[in-house]
Formats: C-alpha cells, structure tokens, sequence
C-alpha cells in the first residue's frame, strides 16, 4: 500500500502526519509525504528553505515512529491541490491523506480549495482530518 500525505506545516496537517503514521504501521504501508509551492521555479528562495524545513520535521516525526517515509518537494507551478493529485497517480498511491482546517459552516461544505480539489478529483480514497 502506498499513502501520499500533504504538508505544509499547519496543525491541521500535522493531524495528516501523525494518522499516515497509524496507518503505515497497521497497513506496512510505504508513505510519501509531499509539499507543493505554488511559485515554480520562481518560489522564493525562502520559502523553499522553510518547505524543506517542514519536510526535514516530518521525516523526524516518522523516524522517531520507526515509520519509513519519503518526502517530496514539488516545485512545479501548480496549486498544492492541483500537485498532490497529479503526484499521487504518478506513484499509483492506493490512499491520500489530507489535513483540512476547522471552517464556518460554509466552509465546512467546501474544505479549503486544496483539500476540496483533491478529495473531488483523486483516483483514489482520501482521508481528511483536522
């Protein structure tokens, strides 16, 4: 089994993290752990520091777990939602897990646009949390 998980450094995809750690044990799945900058190439220099700052974070937080994973970090000008789907196809993953952020009601019915994009156009089951 094969598990894409995005992060971005919010709690609520700390909360992605830490299940794809639940299920990576209870599965023997192999994780992905992706975060996606809008920019391109022409994402500043910072902001790709701090991505792969988050990414260093999330490989700790597995190790520590005795949870293998990669991280991944995609730089293809596209929005984090629009990466995540194309990137989990590309690895044939089997489940995407997502974090979405405690909304109004109104939002609740539509997640955050990234979340809303993957959970509506993924190939495959998507888990949200928050």
């Amino acid at each position: 089994m094969k598990i894409v998980v995005g992060y971005e450094g919010s709690k609520a995809c700390l909360s992605a993290l830490k299940l794809a750690v639940t299920y990576a044990k209870a599965f023997k799945a192999a994780v992905m752990v992706v975060n996606s900058q809008v920019g391109g190439e022409d994402s500043p220099e910072e902001k790709i520091i701090e991505a792969r700052k988050q990414l260093s974070f999330a490989e700790e937080l597995f190790a520590k777990n005795q949870v293998a994973c990669e991280t991944h970090l995609l730089v293809r000008g596209n929005m984090p939602g629009e990466d995540i789907v194309r990137f989990a196809q590309e690895q044939k993953a089997d489940h995407i897990i997502v974090g979405i952020k405690r909304l109004s009601r109104v939002g609740k019915l539509v997640f955050g646009s990234n979340a809303r994009y993957v959970v509506l156009n993924a190939h495959c089951p998507v888990v949200t949390t928050r």
